[in-house]
């Protein structure tokens, strides 16, 4: 396995996906959008997986497989990367309407 340049990441697809949704012109605001639509990270997990797999037809953008992905560990570093806390990240967004 390639040496992985973060090591929050268990293998190099949950690391490029990772980079590629940090780093490619509007997808942080979609998962901004995403992440108001979650409750917690299980959720945005969820909805990284759903969209990204629509999007990238089941690949990276280097074309890697996307099913050794670990979504949790791509949101958790969203939250990371993204807010001091994890829970106080969670309480501010919107309640989604059923």
């Amino acid at each position: 396995m390639p040496t992985l340049e973060d090591d929050r990441f268990s293998n190099r697809e949950t690391y490029e996906t990772y980079h590629w949704i940090t780093t490619h012109a509007g997808t942080p605001k979609v998962v901004e959008k995403l992440c108001s639509g979650s409750r917690n990270v299980g959720e945005l997990a969820d909805s990284l997986e759903t969209f990204l797999w629509i999007l990238w037809e089941g690949k990276v953008g280097s074309r890697a497989d996307l099913a050794p992905v670990n979504w949790v560990e791509v949101a958790d570093a969203w939250v990371d990367d993204h807010s001091l806390d994890a829970d106080e990240f969670f309480n501010n967004l919107q309640t989604p309407t059923d």
